[in-house]
């Protein structure tokens, strides 16, 4: 614990490089808009016994299930050279929207 803060401010800024984070954040929050937006047009249809926020925590789990399995599918770690570690970001940014592809035919299938 006595370099948790280095191991920190080194993970976020990693993260915040990496392209397929920003992919996840919009899909999810698309996702949550349009879960969002669904639920409050049936209560303006119909009024409801339970509350909208209790209807949408019912399916926030959904999205952030596949959003952490994204964000977090790394495979296994090997030895790479210099270049290999740090490509191009165009290759990052195909890199990361193979993943959601990928993600979504997993999803569909």
């Amino acid at each position: 614990m006595k370099h948790f803060l280095t191991i920190l401010n080194h993970e976020v800024r990693m993260l915040l490089m990496n392209p397929s984070t920003y992919i996840a954040a919009v899909l999810f929050l698309g996702v949550m808009g349009y879960a969002f937006t669904d639920i409050i047009d049936s209560y303006t249809k119909a009024p409801q016994e339970i509350s909208p926020a209790y209807n949408f925590f019912q399916v926030f789990w959904l999205p952030v299930f596949f959003m952490c399995g994204l964000r977090t599918g790394r495979r296994g770690r090997k030895s790479h050279t210099s270049a290999q570690r740090f490509p191009p970001q165009t290759d990052r940014a195909r890199r990361a929207l193979r993943r959601v592809k990928s993600l979504i035919h997993r999803m569909c299938a």
